[in-house]
């Protein structure tokens, strides 16, 4: 087989491969070098007819791999000529977060010429799945072979939200008690199912109610709600269409006796609950009281607040409790109003209120969540003690609702009980006068 080499159709060398040698190397030079463009270098061999092929010079090929191109035992190749590759250098990017954290598994390698200081972020390939490049153009590298890139979070675009649509289930989540409800801006309000309504209940079970899972608070069987009052517990699970999903589970009432309550401490927090207290397990009808914390965990107490109570929420009904304050059972039981699951278990969420701290000159800062503790007072007695005080004496506490305070009038008692001494002295005299009289006349 001949082998001619042409540039720009002009021949410029030939060699002779038989069979029997097995492989033969193709030319990486050329005798004459005046044919090479001016800044250029020989980078490949493309067979006559073959224009998509390309064969490298200073390879071996074997005959099989050379006689496919020939043409009558002639194989001839063009030559191609590229401008030299400058020298590059490795340099490794980390992507960071633009607090400095690190992203895990996000990095990337790329070539930069040699002494080359900065490089385009035009060049970066992987940047991680979800994130964008917090600035775009040039990167100051220097000297080094690493560099870190920043990078934050692609915003996704914010949906208003249309609709509100309310699923009902038992506390399982997965037993379907009602026809999925729907509420919109426009809508004046939707009644939420009463007993009447409801399906997949057993002959036990009757219907007191709904809890919101979202953030626990409890509505009545019946009761009205709007668009206004439930967008803000929808939070900001907006799905693309505008809509947002809230499941409420079914409170029953059956003839299981209430054993045990738990007292959770959480505040609302985008729609969610958040704890801000430990929870008090195991608050059974045998102990005579728990007592309501007054210890919050780290960070929970807003700047320039103190904590003065608690807040049970039922529905529309609101009960309030002092921090600390000794709470009967029964009294949770009877804001329960029957609805504890069939084991008798049950839960009481409380929210914390409180108060603005008090500046040096005796001033409350503005902005208060609750002006007094008087905000905050318990259905049940509560009584206050002076922090001064070293003894607490235990006496027996006043029937509920029936402590009576008489108001102040400025008078006091000791009046009345002069008057009444002045009045039997004057009758004593009387009857002095009266014997001494009697005397004489005998």
């Amino acid at each position: 087989m001949t082998i001619n080499f042409y540039v720009d159709s002009q021949p410029v060398g030939s060699d002779s491969f038989k069979q029997e040698y097995g492989t033969w190397t193709l030319r990486d030079a050329l005798e004459d070098d005046s044919v090479i463009p001016e800044g250029k270098e020989l980078t490949g061999w493309v067979p006559l007819g073959h224009s998509e092929v390309t064969l490298k010079p200073g390879t071996s090929y074997s005959w099989d791999e050379l006689s496919q191109y020939a043409q009558g035992g002639t194989l001839t190749l063009d030559a191609v000529f590229e401008a030299p590759k400058p020298a590059t250098k490795p340099v490794y990017v980390s992507y960071i977060l633009e607090s400095g954290e690190p992203l895990a598994n996000a990095t990337e390698q790329i070539e930069m010429e040699n002494g080359a200081t900065t490089f385009s972020t035009s060049l970066l390939k992987k940047v991680p799945a979800g994130y964008e490049l917090c600035e775009t153009g040039d990167v100051y590298i220097g000297t080094n072979d690493t560099v870190n890139v920043k990078v934050r979070e692609v915003k996704k675009p914010e949906v208003s939200l249309t609709k509100i649509k309310m699923i009902f289930t038992k506390a399982d989540g997965a037993t379907s008690v009602f026809a999925t409800g729907e509420l919109t801006a426009a809508s004046e309000w939707y009644v939420l199912p009463d007993a009447a309504g409801v399906i997949n209940l057993t002959a036990s079970e009757k219907l007191t109610g709904w809890t919101l899972f979202q953030n626990g608070a409890k509505y009545a069987a019946g009761e009205k709600v709007t668009f206004e009052s439930l967008k803000e517990l929808a939070g900001k699970n907006v799905d693309k269409d505008g809509v947002a999903y809230l499941n409420f589970y079914a409170d029953l009432k059956t003839d299981v006796e209430l054993k045990n309550i738990t007292i959770k401490y959480v505040e609302d927090k985008d729609g969610a609950q958040e704890d801000v207290a430990a929870p008090q397990n195991n608050f059974t009808a045998k102990d005579e009281f728990t007592i309501l914390t007054d210890n919050l965990y780290d960070g929970k107490v807003p700047a320039g607040k103190k904590l003065i109570g608690w807040q049970y929420k039922n529905g529309g009904n609101t009960t309030n409790f002092v921090k600390g304050e000794h709470v009967k059972f029964d009294t949770l039981k009877a804001l329960l109003n029957g609805n504890w699951d069939n084991e008798g278990n049950a839960w009481v969420t409380l929210t914390p209120v409180f108060q603005d701290v008090k500046s040096d000159n005796g001033n409350s800062s503005s902005g208060s969540s609750s002006n007094s503790s008087s905000s905050a007072s318990s259905a049940s007695n509560t009584t206050n003690t002076s922090a001064s005080q070293k003894q607490v004496v235990k006496a027996a506490a006043a029937p509920a609702n029936t402590t009576k305070v008489l108001p102040k009038t400025g008078a006091t008692n000791a009046a009345p009980l002069i008057g009444g001494s002045l009045a039997v002295v004057a009758l004593l005299m009387g009857y002095g006068v009266y014997g001494l009289v009697l005397r004489k006349k005998d």
